[in-house]
């Protein structure tokens, strides 16, 4: 079991989200180890990484399987995908740049999706996250997906940034 993990939610549509502190090491991070170690050389003491901290060129073994999503503060909270990696809209077969999970037309987010946000930006948490594409039928294609918080100011979460894998 990992020490730093808070809690384990699973949705309606069976995708397990486990929720960790944001001092977990890398190592209990399996499959994204190298990402979780780049944010944490990006962070400053306890302060969380900003967005502006990255450079392209940090991706570069991550290029396409890379989202970014900027937490929109209205009641109720909503998030607006940034950027959705080229390789993730070829795995998930939809295009979400720049469109709110609110209203995405070509993907229903549910209810423990939504209560995420909250929790990104109340306790700025990471969460990785597993499980299938049954919605396209593709019940044998299994995707891992880690999310770290992202702070322009260092303490309070803007920005998630994600990493999609598939083994």
């Amino acid at each position: 079991m990992h020490s730093h993990l808070l809690e384990t939610l699973t949705d309606p549509d069976g995708w397990v989200y486990d929720i960790f502190q944001t001092n977990t090491p890398p190592g209990e991070l399996e499959p994204f180890q190298a990402f979780a170690q780049l944010w944490h050389s990006k962070r400053k003491a306890d302060a969380l990484p900003a967005w502006r901290d990255y450079e392209l060129e940090d991706f570069a073994p991550w290029y396409g399987f890379v989202i970014v999503q900027d937490i929109i503060f209205e009641d109720p909270l909503d998030m607006q995908f940034r950027l959705w990696g080229t390789k993730v809209v070829e795995l998930f077969e939809r295009e979400l740049t720049h469109q709110r999970m609110s209203n995405a037309t070509e993907h229903h987010f549910n209810q423990v999706e939504f209560d995420l946000i909250a929790r990104f930006a109340k306790d700025a948490v990471i969460v990785h996250s597993t499980g299938n594409i049954h919605w396209q039928d593709r019940d044998h294609v299994i995707v891992h997906v880690l999310e770290l918080p992202l702070a322009d100011d260092g303490k309070n979460v803007d920005k998630v940034i994600g990493l999609f894998h598939v083994p």
